[in-house]
């Protein structure tokens, strides 16, 4: 491929024997900039995310190599992160009351 000289795609996410492949159609973004609220597009982001993490987590099983193996699964542990982090956004907008009282440890102390 590369000694073809030719022009890399856009979104480089997959290889093949053959070319390089997107996982990911692009129009999924299409879809979360067409959601209504902002929890709508965190939802979808979650989604995306959960795809990303099956996925590497499929590639880290299929290879034998373990160096390979060792690196799907650090990027499925990067997608957990972004996992993580979308649903702590999430539960935030929906009860910023019951957040707060959860990551700041709140209680009655001393009673």
């Amino acid at each position: 491929f590369f000694q073809q000289k030719k022009e890399l795609p856009k979104y480089i996410t997959k290889v093949s024997k053959k070319q390089f492949n997107p996982i990911f159609d692009p129009r999924e973004l299409e879809k979360v900039a067409g959601v209504k609220t902002d929890i709508a597009a965190l939802e979808e982001a979650l989604n995306i995310e959960e795809k990303s993490i099956k996925y590497y987590q499929k590639l880290s099983e299929e290879t034998k190599d373990p160096k390979v193996k060792r690196f799907f699964l650090t990027l499925v542990q990067e997608e957990w992160g972004h996992y993580l982090s979308i649903f702590d956004s999430i539960e935030f907008l929906k009860d910023p009351t019951s957040w707060h009282t959860f990551k700041e440890r709140w209680g009655l102390e001393g009673v």
